[in-house]
């Protein structure tokens, strides 16, 4: 054997030497416990073959597989603890809570007592609110917009309330309490027996007057049933209708109408003064002794003589002399009801029907309309 030959067995027998005693070295070290080492000291023990979780050793942490027993880390103010690179979770995850004795358990967000932004399926009776003398305010755009008071007052628009319910607000739409049910303009709320509020006509007696003006004024029928419009009443004294219902309600001068605003008892009354036969003059026609004029309200078309037995109509016999007639009633309307006075001269004749006038002036004719 040559020098070479035997320098290469050697070789061979040494590299065998230093496999097994690397793998002698590794199997030594693979069952030892070892200690992580930082520039502050020994900080962490490695048990390969522990089996017992986290748990501090001496100030240490210890490091194992399974959790098999309780483990426990220590923080403080000064010496917290984190964890990064956490991921964004979802609404069905579960939540990290800790219990009253600091112990970490999961639940679902729908099992735990809180009140969700998409709604809660309680199945039990559960309760929103405080537990010590402390107000509940309800926000919405970072603005207070109702309280409900430790006392158990509810203000809204008020953080004060001294009754049970305080609505605050100033004049106007849109900023008190609205109860739109059988709601309408003029109307009151009130109770019935079982407290249930509802709105009715309200009781404020309204009133109606108007007087004619213009002088003298003829009005010329021609038949027997040809009933004229009074229509000279056109100086509206007050209309308590108009201000507390609308333009649509009240006395009409472009129509010489009323509009009746609430359902209800009302009283009519009604003063004419008729001119004597010597002035009695229109359309080549002369008033005479003996006609007969008569002036009747009428209700939707349908004159008093007709329509209301308990509004009687006024019948003037002619005389020379001026006459001042005063008749009153008490109807039953209802509102959108029409009401409005035409006359006649009742005297027969044809072509010789002669016609009815009245004298229109303040203190002469005048109309008064009020509700009871």
């Amino acid at each position: 054997m040559n020098k070479k030959e035997f320098y290469r067995k050697q070789l061979n027998i040494m590299k065998k030497i230093i496999y097994i005693l690397i793998v002698l070295q590794s199997s030594f070290i693979g069952a030892q416990t070892k200690t992580v080492v930082t520039p502050y000291g020994e900080r962490v023990t490695i048990h390969p073959n522990a089996n017992n979780g986290l748990t501090p050793n001496n100030g240490y942490l210890q490091l194992g597989g399974d959790l098999t027993k309780a483990s426990v880390l220590a923080t403080s103010g000064s010496n917290t603890l984190a964890i990064n690179g956490l991921i964004a979770g979802a609404p069905t995850d579960k939540l990290v809570v800790l219990d009253a004795g600091g112990v970490l358990k999961t639940f679902l967000p729908s099992s735990l007592p809180m009140w969700f932004l998409g709604g809660n399926t309680n199945g039990v009776l559960q309760t929103l609110g405080t537990n010590d003398a402390f107000d509940l305010p309800i926000k919405t755009n970072n603005v207070e917009r109702m309280r409900i008071t430790a006392a158990g007052k509810i203000g809204i628009g008020t953080a004060t309330p001294s009754n049970n319910l305080e609505i605050s607000g100033t004049n106007g739409i849109g900023t008190g309490l609205k109860l739109p049910t059988g709601a309408g303009s003029g109307k009151v709320l009130t109770s019935d027996a079982n407290g249930n509020g509802i709105w009715q006509a309200a009781a404020i007696q309204m009133q109606t007057v108007a007087v004619s003006a213009g002088g003298a004024k003829p009005f010329q029928n021609t038949t027997g049933t040809d009933w004229q419009l009074i229509d000279f009443f056109s100086n509206v004294v007050f209309d308590d209708a108009k201000a507390l219902y609308g333009a649509a309600y009240g006395w009409n001068t472009a129509t010489n109408s009323y509009t009746v605003a609430r359902d209800g008892k009302y009283r009519i009354s009604l003063n004419m003064y008729a001119l004597g036969t010597v002035s009695a003059i229109s359309n080549g026609y002369t008033a005479s002794a003996g006609d007969n004029w008569r002036v009747a309200a009428v209700f939707n078309n349908v004159n008093g003589q007709a329509g209301k037995s308990t509004m009687p109509f006024i019948s003037l016999t002619v005389s020379s002399n001026d006459q001042s007639v005063f008749v009153s009633g008490v109807v039953l309307l209802k509102a959108g009801d029409i009401v409005n006075f035409k006359t006649i001269n009742a005297a027969t004749g044809g072509a010789s029907m002669r016609p009815a006038l009245y004298y229109g002036a303040n203190g002469h004719s005048i109309m008064t309309i009020e509700s009871l």
